[in-house]
């Protein structure tokens, strides 16, 4: 695990919660692409689904600083992980809040839904992006029978990549990471 590397936590609870898998492939891309140095890792529980979706990640990049961490990775082991990484980027999660809580920069990808205001990251190293969400209240979102948010569809990785580099997140690990 190199220090300094970026953590992409891709999967959340539900569907709902998570950014498409595409733009995830998109803004990794592009990551690598600007950073020739640049490290991410990227973990998932053990779960199927997530498993599913962290495999077809690392094989719509397919390069080599792009890894997939172990399966199901005990918390202690997920933490040590996270205190190693400059900047945890991913979903609404139980992980975004363990980076949190271990003083790990973040940069969390949400859609708005009751009671968000009270979940959102918070702190000069936090930073979240904000999908307004018109069906988050329906009982029957329509967005369920599709397994995708549509509000965070319109996130573009544009938007994501753009965070990253205004807050200096994309600094070299031999550099400092200023406060964002």
């Amino acid at each position: 695990m190199p220090a300094g590397a970026l953590h992409f936590s891709i999967n959340a609870s539900t569907p709902l919660k998570e950014w498409p898998l595409a733009h995830w492939s998109e803004l990794t891309k592009r990551l690598l692409a600007a950073e020739p140095s640049c490290r991410i890792v990227a973990t998932a529980s053990a779960h199927p689904r997530e498993q599913t979706r962290l495999g077809a990640l690392i094989d719509a990049v397919r390069d080599e600083r792009l890894k997939a961490l172990p399966a199901g990775m005990p918390i202690a082991e997920l933490a040590g992980v996270l205190q190693r990484c400059r900047l945890h980027v991913g979903a609404d999660s139980g992980v975004l809040h363990l980076a949190l809580a271990l003083g790990v920069s973040t940069l969390a990808i949400f859609r708005e839904y009751s009671g968000t205001a009270e979940w959102l990251p918070r702190g000069p190293t936090h930073r979240h992006v904000l999908a307004a969400c018109p069906c988050a209240a329906l009982a029957d979102p329509p967005c369920a029978a599709v397994g995708e948010a549509r509000c965070l569809a319109q996130i573009a990785p544009e938007r994501v990549l753009g965070l990253i580099r205004e807050s200096n997140f994309a600094r070299t690990a031999a550099q400092p990471t200023p406060p964002i």
